[in-house]
């Protein structure tokens, strides 16, 4: 495009490009003078959205008329209908390039910020809201002015937004806690984001930096910034204070308004000038005989510094209330619910009535709440709560029973101190069973008002919610999920009749199309084998998308959908974006942490992998299925000792649980310690008896274990299951026999079976240590492009 001439500009450079377009130096022909070009890239420029919003940039931005906002021109189309605007061009570099370049003082920064918040507030005064407020949005002028640049994202207060269903319009390391979980960004957000950028010009860093966008999603939504002045100690502590306001996590505890953060940065800015110095040292102190208090009697001097001890004891107490309890006070656990109704086969209610109290709490921002497998160990066993509030790291936990009898329902619920044993809070609910929904809101609320949970706005509108959903349907989801949760092949298939019957009775139950997805991604894998992954993949794609229509805010539907597209797409960005949208719809979703910690697995990041795999299990202490993968991504990294040692832990916690002794068969074979390989693939067997996966297992060990006739016996009666059409069974099985007989050109075959048919085990081929006898075949080669892995 340089050298072209568009209009009556003439293109001269290219100057950079950003996620709407690119931007060109360009000389206006008309008035001979110097503008920059953007431009619409070409997909968005197709894109009516894209359109739209490009073209509201303008008009937002040309209404502006402030020395500290670029200067908007005109509005324009190419001949091939690509939009462009036209603005002021500015000699200089951004502000991001500075911070890089470590170019700015404190002085500097002060001067920038004011700028800044000048410009910030014409804007909100327009009612405009910038919502990508960063470093590279800002232009420090040869002259030292500085300019905001691209309301790209800028939008009127009150008008509709063009970004689409759930979109998330910003750049992460800026975007304010309410633009994470979807909200309605205000003033207040954009505030936010230039607290950030002040910490970011003060720091050298951003407050929630980290080394993935995920990663940087959780730290805004759960943490606190760093302490700025630990991080540069010439910040003065009267600007520090400015900067932890704009950075609350509730929007309402930050500035109302720029104006009041601009009128206190002035402050800071005179305090400075006043300074001997030059360069601010905090306020100035009384000349030595000049005491402020030399001319005051006595009894007035203690009059008003009681009146000031009790003004500062007010204060104190007040900012500990806002801050709400500390960490510890906040984990909690929900113990499973005793069934003491007449029907034993009731027993599915009340394990449901505790799984959805769970996630009704866990969608309690301020809460952190013990995911359902690590207080599922508690059912039924005699453990004193104090031990039980231990072992899960909570100072608090609810308990309670159910007894279900025709159409009536009681439920006896407490909440407990761990420390004293003692209730906080008792309630019995006596009603008919179609109460169930308001009962499990009702104590919700109750236990966030025990806790001096400060809930926010969308927090109390869903917890004062009236719908009372359909009784029967959600009888129906209860049971699926009840099912689903034994995790056996009978049991998920038994699960599944329950959930189509809970949508056949209510279509617009969510949590049912999720758990429906979730059953046919278990059925689909190599882990159970109960059905080809080309059959089972679309089938769960389809209930996931219609949970998405539903609720696109549902943190299980996002989670589903990043599974499916991760374990039979081998689609990284995608299941990356659908990982970090659970998350932050649910920060407490142990199971989303697990899930994207195998994501970071099957990328070799073993760094990544196992920050999240702490984070879920720090959710979620006792789940034998997260400490499981603690132990197989050991033995994925070849760090074997440790896998062992966190096998034989997850052992301990559950010694019936059949895949943690299949991994410590696996773990044993790869320290060629084949006897302890062969007895704990028999202790499998002895557990559950022979299936597909525990046959092939025990000939892959036997063969490495050089006795490979047995092994080729129990092939062959895996060959005609694996070759007919009555039974499935994963390829994959087979190539892993074939690996143990050492056999290249039939793990081959098999795989590319496999890879055809979307084996989800494909995931590992990067990583996993049965493979390394192949890695050096162009065949292994090939096939790892194939999967998608670039290296």
């Amino acid at each position: 495009m340089v050298g072209e001439t568009i209009a009556h500009f003439q293109i001269l450079e290219a100057l950079g490009g950003g996620g709407m377009g690119v931007v060109y130096k360009a000389r206006d022909l008309k008035l001979d003078r110097l503008v920059a070009l953007k431009f619409l890239s070409a997909e968005l420029s197709l894109d009516s959205a894209g359109k739209e919003r490009f073209a509201r940039e303008a008009k937002a931005a040309s209404a502006l008329d402030h020395p500290n906002i670029c200067t908007i021109f005109e509005i324009n189309e190419t001949e091939n209908g690509q939009m462009y605007i036209a603005m002021a061009y500015y000699e200089g570099e951004t502000l991001k390039l500075a911070i890089d370049n470590c170019q700015l003082t404190i002085d500097n920064s002060i001067d920038v910020a004011l700028q800044i918040a000048r410009g910030l507030a014409h804007a909100h005064r327009q009612g405009i809201i910038h919502r990508d407020l960063k470093p590279g949005n800002v232009m420090i002028a040869s002259g030292g002015a500085a300019k905001i640049l691209d309301f790209g994202l800028a939008k009127f207060a009150g008008s509709a937004p063009v970004t689409g269903s759930g979109a998330m319009m910003g750049t992460a390391a800026y975007m304010s806690p309410e633009q994470l979980r979807g909200e309605t960004a205000d003033q207040r957000s954009d505030i936010w984001s230039f607290g950030v950028v002040l910490f970011e010009m003060l720091a050298g860093k951003t407050p929630f930096e980290a080394e993935h966008p995920q990663t940087t999603f959780y730290r805004i939504l759960n943490e606190k910034p760093p302490p700025l002045r630990s991080l540069n100690p010439e910040v003065p502590p009267e600007l520090e204070k400015i900067v932890n306001r704009a950075l609350q996590k509730d929007s309402a505890q930050r500035y109302a308004a720029v104006d009041e953060m601009l009128a206190e940065l002035e402050a800071v800015q005179r305090q400075a000038s006043a300074s001997s110095s030059g360069e601010f040292t905090g306020l100035k102190k009384p000349l030595p005989g000049k005491s402020l208090f030399s001319k005051i009697p006595a009894a007035a001097l203690l009059i008003f510094l009681l009146i000031a001890g009790i003004y500062l004891l007010n204060t104190i107490l007040r900012n500990r209330a806002d801050k709400g309890p500390p960490e510890i006070d906040r984990r909690i656990a929900v113990l499973p619910f005793e069934n003491i109704s007449p029907e034993a086969q009731d027993e599915y209610f009340s394990d449901g009535i505790t799984e959805e109290l769970i996630s009704t709490l866990s969608n309690i921002h301020d809460l952190k709440v013990i995911a359902r497998t690590s207080v599922m160990q508690y059912k039924d066993v005699p453990k004193s709560i104090s031990q039980i509030g231990r072992e899960l790291n909570v100072s608090r936990v609810i308990r309670g029973s159910v007894r279900k009898y025709a159409d009536r329902l009681r439920i006896t619920v407490q909440l407990v101190d761990v420390s004293s044993e003692t209730n906080l809070w008792s309630q019995e609910y006596d009603r008919e069973l179609k109460d169930i929904f308001e009962i499990q809101r009702d104590i919700a609320r109750s236990v966030s008002q025990t806790l001096k949970i400060h809930l926010k706005e969308k927090e109390k509108n869903r917890l004062a919610g009236t719908t009372a959903g359909n009784l029967e349907a959600y009888e129906f989801y209860l049971k699926g999920r009840y099912y689903l949760n034994k995790r056996t092949p009978s049991s998920i298939l038994k699960g599944m009749k329950h959930l189509q019957a809970a949508i056949a009775k209510d279509s617009s139950l969510v949590l049912a199309y999720t758990g429906l997805a979730d059953a046919y991604s278990l059925l689909g894998s190599t882990e159970y084998g109960v059905m080809p992954p080309q059959i089972a993949r679309p089938r769960a794609e389809e209930a996931v998308r219609k949970a998405l229509r539903l609720d696109n805010a549902s943190a299980e539907a996002q989670l589903s959908l990043a599974n499916i597209l991760m374990f039979y797409d081998r689609n990284w960005p995608e299941a990356e974006a659908h990982f970090q949208r659970a998350v932050i719809l649910n920060p407490n979703f142990a199971a989303a942490y697990h899930w994207h910690a195998l994501y970071f697995v099957s990328r070799g990041e073993e760094e990544a992998a196992f920050r999240e795999l702490r984070t879920a299990q720090s959710l979620d202490p006792v789940s034998p299925l997260i400490n499981l993968d603690i132990g197989w991504t050991h033995y994925y990294f070849r760090q074997y000792d440790l896998a062992v040692q966190q096998l034989l832990q997850t052992v301990e916690l559950d010694e019936y649980f059949i895949l943690a002794h299949i991994a410590l068969a696996f773990t044993y074979d790869a320290q060629m310690r084949h006897p302890e390989a062969l007895a704990a693939i028999e202790k499998a067997q002895e557990l559950a008896g022979d299936y597909p996966l525990l046959t092939a297992a025990r000939a892959y060990i036997l063969a490495r274990g050089g006795q490979k006739a047995q092994a080729s016996a129990l092939l062959q009666e895996l060959l005609p299951i694996a070759e007919g059409n009555d039974v499935y069974l994963p390829p994959l099985l087979i190539a892993l026999v074939n690996l143990g007989l050492e056999d290249r050109e039939g793990a081959f075959r098999w795989i590319e079976k496999g890879y055809r048919e979307r084996s989800d085990y494909l995931l590992y081929f990067k990583v996993d240590p049965k493979l390394d006898p192949l890695r050096s075949d162009p065949r292994f080669i090939q096939l790892t492009k194939k999967i998608g892995f670039k290296d």
